[in-house]
């Protein structure tokens, strides 16, 4: 969802990435808390996220037992699981997927004003071209339209010599 697609902006491949599923909780004080005891990790964790995640998430052994058959270990082996999962993505989905793109022209090779290139002249570049990369939410599409508005009233000034 956008939160991968917000972290795969910053992730570097081989880098470990640790992901808390509940921020904010703590999960040990919940899995400790009384009348909790009865009930199990997958029961007592569906009602706050996905069945399907915890299912992927919480270990076998402990899944299905009641909560107070567990041990101190196995209790915080499900916190670890839940609060601090450690994962090396296997890659990125490319081009086909991206939703923005980083890298492209290094922008200390533009002047900022009319993003004419610096190295070759009567070259400008705009938009995704340029190493300039938004968050989700339309700054990209944002950084597209004003940089090719900037470089066009550039280029007609150019133009009008």
């Amino acid at each position: 969802g956008p939160a991968s697609l917000k972290a795969s902006l910053f992730w570097r491949p081989g880098q470990e990435v640790a992901l808390d599923f509940l921020p904010g909780s703590d999960l040990s004080a919940l899995l400790d808390g009384p009348g909790q005891g009865k009930q199990t990790p997958r029961g007592l964790l569906r009602r706050l996220l996905p069945q399907r995640l915890v299912d992927a998430l919480l270990p076998p052994e402990s899944a299905g037992r009641k909560i107070a058959e567990l041990s101190r270990a196995a209790r915080q082996q499900i916190c670890a699981r839940i609060q601090d999962f450690r994962t090396v993505p296997a890659g990125l989905a490319g081009l086909k997927k991206a939703e923005a793109c980083r890298g492209g022209v290094d922008t200390r090779q533009v002047d900022p004003y009319s993003l004419q290139s610096t190295v070759r002249e009567n070259l400008w570049i705009v938009g995704e071209l340029l190493d300039v990369t938004g968050l989700l939410g339309g700054y990209n599409l944002h950084w597209a339209w004003a940089s090719g508005m900037a470089a066009g009233r550039a280029l007609a000034l150019f133009a009008g010599k």
